[in-house]
């Protein structure tokens, strides 16, 4: 186990705290601590493209938030 790392940095470079179970933005996909891990929180750039119409999903091939209608069929995007 020696040398192997754990944890993730709070995306947030003024805080950048080790955080061993960090919590990633649903607007920006970074990943931060429980003091930062809400949009307004962290002055999130993506939030406000998010709208009530629009969802975020991870894509399963790059891992990138992707943007997408609330009714989008998965398989179609």
């Amino acid at each position: 186990m020696e040398g192997e790392d754990f944890g993730v940095h709070c995306a947030l470079p003024s805080c950048n705290t080790l955080d061993f179970l960090p919590i990633i933005c649903s607007s920006c996909g970074k990943a931060f601590c429980k003091l930062h891990n809400l949009p307004h929180m962290h002055n999130c750039e993506m939030h406000q493209f998010v709208s009530n119409d629009r969802v975020s999903i991870q894509c399963p091939i790059c891992q990138k938030i992707v943007y997408v209608g609330s009714q989008s069929k998965s398989n179609e995007i």
